[in-house]
């Protein structure tokens, strides 16, 4: 009994400090081996001795993270983060709720309930106060806060099942520690679907997308979330946090997303550059517009010759107008390679019409900055960036970049090999 209770101990203190180790009943079926092979007398006086060195030589992972912990002072487990859950809130303030259901497998007898929708308040790289050593050792999106996963980690491995499957994309927790906090970026490649507007070849090309961190102020501000929210959390949990000032600047170019085809008041670069072609399709009709009264004024000379050239003058502003677009549309084309990513982009731009919504798609669910949706019976993932991902299992872990979502239909924009796929 005594034994049974010293596992159980153990599993408890392996979990609070978020350390990785062997299962408590192997560990309890080997210490019952040792002790039944050596039998009663002196010789057991020696089992923890003997013990100890099989277990360092076949799990390494797990007595280097006790080694961490211990070396970490006062530092808090980074497990212990992961209780940070709040409601989620609809625009008017109330709790956003789902419905769940559950088979009984000896009864057979489904069950639904309602339960509230819970959020993980994120909190930015804090190696300062946070121990992050017994918990995987990737860095996860975290919607572009680009922080530690604060997953526990497989058996044996440092890291945990998902993060192993996406081939920890965007870096470790040591290549995190080389970088300047708030300067932290990973490169993903990727491939994109184009369709030449004049030709209507589609062709796929290959892409880099360039994910950068965020400051922990403008993650917050795009979330409506108050500083005094998150210090009182952590004061709720007594969590002994600090998080330090420079932290809550907030970068107002990413604070929020711009909307497509909409006058801005913002001065940010992002917002003015998604604008662009609205705000020169109406400076071109208002600059038409006094041209226009202009020869109505000095060539009419009643009321009735007035009428009779005012849409003679309109359809010359017109051909005027197409004589424009024709040449930016030529200053468009692809001369050299040096201007093929930003032709490409606004070709595509323009092809997305927004005639209809799909059938085939189905939104399933939103949490955090990921959205869940259903296309052609196959289940997808896309971030807050509109990059599409495949999921790789039924556990929802993420695979490949695959795609683009377009938010003004609501479709998803897949590449060629996948298209012919599904």
């Amino acid at each position: 009994m005594a034994l049974v209770g010293f596992v159980q101990l153990y599993e408890e203190v392996l979990d609070i400090r978020c350390a990785r180790g062997p299962a408590g009943d192997d560990l309890l079926r080997w210490m019952r081996h040792e002790i039944s092979s050596r039998g009663n007398g002196s010789s057991i006086k020696s089992v923890t001795k003997d013990v100890v060195s099989p277990m360092e030589t076949s799990v390494p992972v797990a007595s280097k993270a006790i080694d961490d912990v211990q070396e970490t002072g006062n530092k808090v487990p980074a497990k212990l983060l992961k209780k940070l859950l709040y409601k989620k809130r609809d625009e008017d303030g109330n709790v956003v709720q789902r419905k769940r259901s559950a088979t009984d497998k000896e009864t057979n007898e489904k069950k639904e309930w309602v339960e509230d929708v819970d959020l993980l308040l994120e909190l930015p790289y804090l190696p300062h106060c946070v121990d992050y050593s017994g918990c995987c050792q990737a860095i996860s999106i975290n919607g572009n806060l680009l922080s530690p996963c604060l997953t526990r980690p497989a058996n044996g491995s440092s890291y945990c099942r998902t993060c192993n499957n996406a081939g920890n994309k965007y870096g470790t927790l040591q290549d995190r520690e080389k970088v300047e906090v708030g300067h932290y970026e990973v490169t993903l490649p990727t491939q994109v679907k184009v369709t030449n507007k004049e030709t209507g070849v589609v062709t796929v090309e290959d892409r880099e997308i360039v994910k950068k961190e965020i400051s922990y102020g403008t993650w917050l501000q795009k979330r409506g979330i108050e500083r005094s929210f998150v210090e009182k959390m952590l004061e709720e949990h007594n969590l002994d946090i600090t998080i330090p000032e420079s932290y809550f600047k907030v970068n107002k170019a990413k604070a929020k997303r711009s909307v497509k085809k909409t006058t801005s008041t913002s001065s940010d670069d992002e917002a003015s550059s998604v604008e662009s072609v609205p705000n020169q399709a109406a400076e071109e009709v208002v600059a038409t517009t006094p041209e226009v009264e202009e020869n109505d004024d000095t060539k009419s000379v009643d009321s009735t010759s007035s009428t009779e050239e005012k849409p003679k003058k309109s359809k010359k502003a017109k051909k005027e107008k197409k004589e424009k677009k024709e040449k930016k549309e030529k200053k468009r084309g692809r001369p050299s390679k040096a201007k093929t990513e930003t032709v490409t982009e606004e070709i595509e731009e323009k092809v997305a019409e927004p005639e209809s919504t799909s059938a085939d798609v189905e939104i399933l669910d939103r949490i955090e900055d990921l959205t869940y949706f259903k296309y052609n019976g196959v289940k997808y993932i896309y971030d807050n960036e509109y990059t599409i991902w495949s999921l790789k299992d039924a556990d929802g872990d993420i695979g490949e970049a695959i795609g683009t979502w377009d938010p003004e239909i609501n479709t998803p924009d897949f590449s060629t090999d996948i298209e012919a796929t599904d």
